[in-house]
């Protein structure tokens, strides 16, 4: 099969859970599109890239650092993200953004989040139990994810903190203090998905090893697997 160009457009219906779409090949490209013909995700080089605009969300990276100036504020990049079906540019914040919420013990993480509103505007959000803190930060970044985002908001960033030289205050330590670790995680980097998206099964074309089946494996994200869609997929060898 050396030398010969692929290509199969068929459907699925979500289920919600892990489904085998079989295709006869492995392709190393697809892209899926709802039933009303909107192109909702690509998949390529290992990722599925979300970008249907029926979904809000950011649309690139934030770039959050320690303020140079104040480095107890949250400092970001411009980005773009999408509201309410609106794409909006927000500024460069280079002076920061101020920080407030509970004190954090020494040696505990705490988790934070900021979203946009729809006029622009950065809001932060704290985890549920900063005041106690977490003993890892997995455990405060889905403390924080778990916070919900408030109507016509998008969240678009997310960190944690722990300080080990003493309780991390929210405004007054500095986010890169000595003893303070401060991880950011970005919103936008969800919207690239691996296990949860598009998963090549099989082997190449030239490949007549035996296996299972050839084709892609649809996993649980919403995006590509929601109960009872109907998608339209168009795969490339």
């Amino acid at each position: 099969m050396s030398g010969v160009n692929l290509f199969k457009v068929t459907t699925y219906t979500g289920t919600g859970s892990s489904l085998n779409v079989v295709l006869g090949f492995q392709p190393t490209y697809c892209e899926v599109f709802n039933d009303n013909g909107e192109l909702v995700a690509i998949y390529a080089e290992g990722k599925t890239l979300i970008v249907s605009e029926e979904y809000d969300k950011p649309l690139s990276r934030v770039n959050a650092a320690p303020a140079a100036s104040a480095k107890a504020k949250v400092a970001h990049g411009a980005f773009a993200v999408r509201i309410a079906g609106v794409v909006k540019t927000i500024a460069a914040n280079t002076s920061g953004l101020t920080l407030t919420g509970d004190a954090i013990p020494q040696n505990k993480f705490g988790g934070f989040g900021y979203e946009v509103a729809a006029d622009g505007t950065m809001d932060l959000k704290a985890a549920a139990d900063n005041s106690t803190g977490y003993d890892t930060a997995a455990a405060a970044l889905a403390a924080a994810k778990a916070v919900s985002v408030a109507s016509n908001h998008v969240r678009v960033l997310y960190f944690t903190v722990k300080n080990t030289a003493g309780s991390f205050t929210p405004g007054t330590t500095e986010l890169d203090a000595t003893g303070v670790t401060t991880t950011f995680y970005e919103v936008v980097d969800d919207y690239a998905l691996t296990s949860t998206g598009i998963v090549p099964q099989g082997n190449s074309p030239s490949d007549s090893q035996s296996i299972t089946f050839h084709g892609v494996v649809i996993g649980t994200s919403q995006y590509v697997n929601k109960a009872n869609q109907v998608y339209i997929l168009k795969a490339y060898a």
